[in-house]
Formats: structure tokens, C-alpha cells, sequence
């Protein structure tokens, strides 16, 4: 999700050695793989997709109560907006599965008992996961072209005060000392994930400073029934070229999709992209207005790290799009070296037989 919160201090972002400017063909042919036009001062996200250029944007949900929002905006620019529901790593610290959770129980559950005494008055009560998780495949069955998300991991995110107006999203905002566990954030994601699982929907997921918990819950997901059938964006990437690396061998299913606002700031940027193999890579903004300013500094990031032209980058990126839209390949299972050796051997069989009937 995009850094909104002005109470971060955050490096300046990637900036094009191109001057290339914004080409309205060009943008026209792209698809945000990631935004976030109702996390904005409005709400309803209209006035972003008003002023957007692009093909297609994927319109993430993020709260427990902008699931709404998400769906209204879909059908106001059903050509344009790919509705994306889910409950993001911030906001899903009130998930329970206890239906007879109180406040108290419930966050004493997950928070220090030391911590808890200061924050209880301040924190939202309980809500339920298995309404939430009706609710979600309700509106991922309801909306085809839908996407889980955004969901995910994230272990630089401290919990916020209440902001004083809830309208100004420019009041910097105090951070409590408090952070959703791991193991919470797990659970809910894993949820989450069963629901696509169920109805074949694709995820874009977010990782923040978790990418080795992010590594072993793909692990974990690739032994699920149905996870070969879908594809999985890793969102405004935060890992290592090497995790990139690791990801890509281990999972032929997950697509990157990378942001000057959030990688941008990053020295290892330029390396990163180079990192992602050509088929895998889409654009996003992981932003709440002027998509398609964001989009077209990724576009030119791609461009640079790629050594592409203008054409060979749209190209590949729009049969990217597609590749990530459609119903992966099945994969052969891997053969242990037993099992090599034992096909070669069966080979060699098979051919001095068909010999000998010669």
C-alpha cells in the first residue's frame, strides 16, 4: 500500500534520466497492476479514474469497511476498474475467529499484556473473520474480472492513533508501539488465500520487510490444491534481488509488479527490475492519484534497466497482462534423480524393444 502517512520521512523516489514525456498512446495500452484510488481524500475513488488514461487499473481494497467503495467504483467505470477485495496487513489486527471475543480478550490475545492498558480505548472491537471471509468470496464470485487483494505480510507497520479529523489525511499521525504478530498476519492471509483458491481468483499480495515469511507461505500455498492454477503478483516488491531470484525457481506462478513510489526509493531499484525475468513483469502506481504520472515513471524504469525500446516494452507488458489474466500452464512435477535415472533407463527399454520387433 502506498505511504500516505506523512509522519514517515522516506528517500526521495527514482527519478527517469528520460524526458521522454507521457504518451497518451502508450498509457492507453497499459494496466496498473496495483492502486489504491479510494485510499484517498476521496473516498470514492471517481475523480482519480476521471482523470485516468490507462487501459485497466486494479483497484485494491484495503480496509475492513472500503470493500464497498471498491465495488462502487467498478461499476462506475466497469470497462477500466479490475475490482480487487481483501483486508491489507494494517487493518486486519480486529479479525478474530472467536465469535465471543471481547475487546479485551481479543487483543490480549495477539498484543504484550504490557502494551495492551494503553491502546485497549483506542483500538476498534472485534469483528468477525468468518464474516469477513463470506464477504469477501461474495464479492469475488459476484465480480468475474476480480482479484484478491490486496493482502499480505508486513513488519514495519506500527498500528496509528485515531487521526483528531478523520477527513484531513494530511495530519501527521502518532504510531502506537503496537504491531500486528506474524502469526496473526498469517492466519488471515492464509484465509484469505483459501477463498481464491476456492474460486480460482488471483492474489496480489503485499511484503513488507517479510520476505523470507512471504518465502515459506508461498512454500506452504504450492501444496495446496488449485495453487498451480492461478498467479500471484508480489506487489511493490521489498525483498532482495537474490529472494526475487529464488521466488522465480521455485514458483512459476508469481509475476512482479514494481512502483517508483515505493522501489524507487531504493538504491537497488534499477538492479531489482533487472532481477525479475521478462515474463513476469507488470507496472503499478501502489498509488491514490495521477496513475498515470506513476505508471509512466515505472514504464521508463523498465525501459532503462531493460535496455528496451518503446514498442518491445509494450509489448512485452501487455502479453505479460494477459499471461498473468489466464489460467497458468500445468507444470510437470519434478523428478528426483532416482526417478531420472529410472525414466532413462525405461527409455532405453522402450527403444531396444521397439529394435527388436523391427
Amino acid at each position: 500500500m502506498c505511504p500516505t502517512d506523512s509522519s514517515h520521512h522516506h528517500p526521495e523516489p527514482y527519478s527517469s534520466s528520460s524526458s521522454e514525456p507521457p504518451d497518451a498512446a502508450i498509457l492507453s495500452r497499459l494496466v496498473d497492476a496495483h492502486a489504491h484510488p479510494t485510499d484517498g481524500p476521496d473516498k470514492s475513488g471517481v475523480s482519480t479514474m476521471d482523470k485516468c488514461g490507462l487501459k485497466a487499473v486494479c483497484v485494491m481494497s484495503s480496509t475492513l469497511v472500503n470493500q464497498d467503495d471498491t465495488s462502487a467504483l467498478y461499476k462506475r467505470f466497469p470497462e477500466h476498474v479490475i475490482p480487487c477485495f481483501g483486508v491489507h496487513p494494517w487493518f486486519l489486527h480486529s479479525l478474530t475467529d472467536d465469535p465471543s471475543a471481547t475487546k479485551e480478550s481479543h487483543y490480549s490475545t495477539i498484543f504484550p499484556s504490557d502494551s495492551l492498558p494503553e491502546y485497549l480505548s483506542i483500538l476498534p472491537p472485534p469483528s468477525s473473520l468468518s464474516s469477513f471471509l463470506s464477504a469477501l468470496e461474495s464479492n469475488l464470485a459476484s465480480h468475474p474480472t476480480s482479484i484478491l487483494g490486496e493482502i499480505g505480510l508486513d513488519k514495519s507497520f506500527n498500528i496509528p492513533y485515531p487521526r483528531s479529523d478523520p477527513t484531513n489525511e494530511r495530519e501527521l499521525v502518532k504510531r502506537t508501539t503496537l504491531s500486528t504478530p506474524m502469526s496473526h498476519q498469517v492466519k488471515i492471509a492464509e484465509a484469505q488465500i483459501e477463498v481464491a483458491l476456492k474460486l480460482r481468483k488471483n492474489i496480489s499480495f503485499h511484503s513488507v520487510r517479510a520476505a523470507q515469511d512471504t518465502v515459506m507461505l508461498l512454500e506452504r500455498m504450492k501444496k495446496k490444491p488449485g495453487w498451480d492454477r492461478i498467479h500471484i503478483c508480489l506487489h511493490s516488491f521489498g525483498g532482495s534481488e537474490q529472494t526475487a531470484v529464488q521466488i522465480q525457481k521455485a514458483h512459476p506462478n508469481v509475476f512482479f509488479s514494481l512502483s517508483t513510489v515505493v522501489n524507487g526509493r531504493s538504491p537497488r531499484f534499477m538492479n531489482l527490475i533487472k532481477s525479475v525475468e521478462s515474463h513476469r513483469l507488470l507496472l503499478e502506481s501502489d498509488w491514490y492519484k495521477d496513475l498515470d504520472a506513476k505508471v509512466w515513471e515505472m514504464f521508463l524504469a523498465v525501459k532503462e534497466a531493460k535496455g528496451w525500446t518503446s514498442e518491445d516494452a509494450i509489448k512485452t507488458l501487455e502479453e505479460n497482462w494477459e499471461k498473468f489474466c489466464s489460467t497458468p500452464e500445468p507444470q510437470e512435477p519434478k523428478l528426483t534423480r532416482k526417478e531420472r535415472r529410472k525414466q532413462a533407463t525405461d527409455a532405453r527399454a522402450a527403444i531396444e524393444s521397439d529394435s527388436e520387433e523391427l
